[in-house]
């Protein structure tokens, strides 16, 4: 059986190697390892990039959806629909911050969220939605 491999960083890696490497080594000599000069210069690409005027440098995946999360000022117990065919980390963030997840499924053809189903999971309790972002793109 050959093995399927969904993500191989490996070759991104080789393809980009000697600017990663000289980062990388810069951050360890220099032991900048929080919001240093590559961070920085990062989040500042960044905001170009996206025409934005802040971004916010964060470890992870999980850590932005925290973070996002913690923004919107969402009390414990509060409910959070969020696609039943989602990654983990999803519902790990609204757990963590004593939300609750409610979750809705999503369409056989798209694996989105089925917005036909949305509403039914709403009640007075329901305060925020991963409605796109974490099952479809």
């Amino acid at each position: 059986m050959k093995k399927i491999q969904m993500v191989d960083l490996v070759s991104q890696y080789e393809k980009i190697k000697p600017a990663i490497d000289e980062a990388i080594l810069n951050v360890i000599q220099n032991a900048h390892f929080i919001n240093g000069p590559e961070v920085t210069g990062f989040k500042e690409d960044l905001e170009q990039y996206l025409h934005v005027k802040h971004v916010i440098p964060c470890a992870n995946g999980t850590d932005a959806l925290q973070i996002a999360m913690m923004a919107l000022g969402l009390l414990p117990g509060d409910e959070v629909i969020t696609p039943s065919f989602t990654y983990i980390a999803t519902t790990e963030v609204i757990a963590l911050l004593g939300l609750k997840p409610v979750f809705v499924e999503v369409n056989k053809d798209t694996f989105c969220i089925d917005e036909n189903e949305i509403e039914k999971a709403i009640t007075p309790k329901t305060k925020a939605g991963y409605f796109k972002s974490n099952s479809c793109f």
